[in-house]
């Protein structure tokens, strides 16, 4: 009996990333879905501090990326070129550094106060998520339009399509997990620090680009490039071997459940 005891006590601290979603076990998945979706969308949840934090950078993510594209420099009203960028290019950077700073905020106040939510988690994410999107996708128009001198420009494609896929990826483990009535306590370690570094690296970028091109400086956007490029993929790698991992805990959580009953 005291051995069996361990046993179970072993696999229960080898489940401990991992929470249970109480949902009806009888239900499609369509229903355990809108089940969650249900618990997820509450009033209270709503309007948590953190919450409201995770939807100003949503917003900000949107205003980012109009003011990234704006054909115009905002002093002089004249059309962006390798001179006047500065004032539009740092003005997008501060964005990114208030949405870094947003970030941090809400993650502390929501452990700081208990207001942490499943809302949370998913906005959370979902912000960094558009955010990195409004990035990508503002630096892949760009660069369609200045990019002359740098014959490497096309890895910005190259990264941009393994971030889509990677993000694709996610969702569906996601959703499966869900159909398995689990979810992770927290995001992968990898992942976080990937989301870190693409800020910085591609915050400089954003502000120094036209400044590198005036300078011909074009090793140092490929590098900059670059380094995203590795990290996602190697994220996307790693996903698997989590999956995996993943998988084989929800397998053990349900042994716990059949000897527990």
């Amino acid at each position: 009996m005291e051995n069996k005891d361990k046993d179970i006590d072993k696999k229960v601290e080898q489940t401990e990333d991992l929470i249970d979603l109480n949902l009806d076990e009888n239900l499609s998945f369509n229903k355990k879905f809108n089940s969650y979706a249900k618990r997820v969308f509450n009033k209270r949840d709503i309007f948590l501090f953190p919450n409201i934090l995770c939807y100003f950078r949503i917003l900000v993510a949107i205003v980012y990326l109009i003011i990234y594209l704006w054909p115009y420099d905002f002093v002089s009203g004249q059309l962006l070129d390798d001179s006047n960028f500065l004032f539009n290019s740092t003005l997008c950077g501060l964005l990114l550094l208030v949405c870094g700073y947003t970030d941090f905020v809400d993650g502390f106040i929501a452990r700081k106060f208990n207001m942490q939510s499943h809302l949370g988690k998913i906005f959370d994410p979902l912000a960094d998520k558009l955010l990195q999107l409004a990035i990508g996708i503002g630096f892949a128009i760009k660069v369609a339009y200045f990019h002359e001198g740098w014959d490497a420009f096309y890895i910005v494609y190259i990264m941009f399509a393994i971030f889509i896929i990677k993000e694709a990826t996610l969702f569906f483990f996601n959703l499966y997990f869900i159909s398995k009535n689990t979810e992770l306590k927290g995001p992968i370690f990898f992942g976080k620090a990937t989301t870190f570094i693409f800020y910085v690296d591609m915050g400089l970028l954003v502000v120094f680009y036209h400044y590198f091109l005036s300078l011909d400086l074009y090793w140092i956007i490929t590098l900059m490039v670059s380094v995203p490029l590795i990290l996602f993929s190697i994220t996307y790698i790693t996903y698997f071997f989590e999956f995996a991992s993943l998988k084989k805990k929800i397998k053990l959580k349900k042994e716990i459940e059949q000897e527990n009953k």
